[in-house]
């Protein structure tokens, strides 16, 4: 009876140690599965892998908050005087027509490597940072926002006005590149 006893308890601790591992490597994929997006979209960046990248990407979801922010820095708020000039609504709709394909042009992989690669040179020119050197990535702050959004910002070499913020979202287990805050600096120019 006793041997039974403990091949019913040998049982038990194996099923609940099971439950735990499970549980513990779950939770692990959880947390850690933004990192493994950053890390797939450091080494496309790195390799110059645009599929690879664009395996990372929500482009529907890039494209309308870089339109927002670009139609925010360029259109102005409100048009007071002239309504109803025609040079003014010339210019309104090359405006739009620039915006537009600027904003396509920032959203391919193509053009996300490109962003990024610069701001790689901008940090590595910096001669006050050292680990910028080795690796840019290293100047990083990550934060969840929230259950469904990560954001990676990347420090620059002026300040807050020189940050870039990556966004991730989540979509299903996996995380997607879904929004890019340009800095306010580039912004402001």
């Amino acid at each position: 009876m006793t041997e039974e006893r403990e091949l019913q308890q040998k049982t038990r601790r194996r099923r609940i140690g099971l439950v735990i591992g499970l549980a513990l490597f779950g939770l692990g994929s959880l947390v850690g599965s933004p990192y493994i997006a950053l890390w797939n979209i450091q080494q496309a960046v790195a390799s110059n892998d645009a599929d690879r990248l664009a395996r990372w990407m929500d482009t529907k979801a890039l494209q309308q908050h870089l339109h927002g922010q670009l139609a925010n820095t360029i259109y102005p708020d409100h048009i007071e005087a002239g309504e109803g000039d025609p040079f003014l609504m010339l210019s309104l709709g090359l405006t739009a027509a620039i915006e537009k394909s600027l904003t396509s042009a920032l959203t391919t992989p193509e053009g996300i490597m490109a962003l990024l690669k610069e701001r790689q040179a901008q940090l590595k020119d910096d001669p006050q940072s050292a680990t910028a050197k080795q690796n840019p990535w290293l100047q990083t702050e990550t934060e969840y926002d929230g259950w469904r959004r990560f954001r990676i910002v990347l420090h620059g070499h002026l300040g807050k006005e020189d940050d870039m913020s990556l966004v991730l979202c989540r979509h299903g287990l996996s995380w997607r590149l879904c929004n890019i805050s340009l800095p306010t600096a580039i912004l402001a120019e």
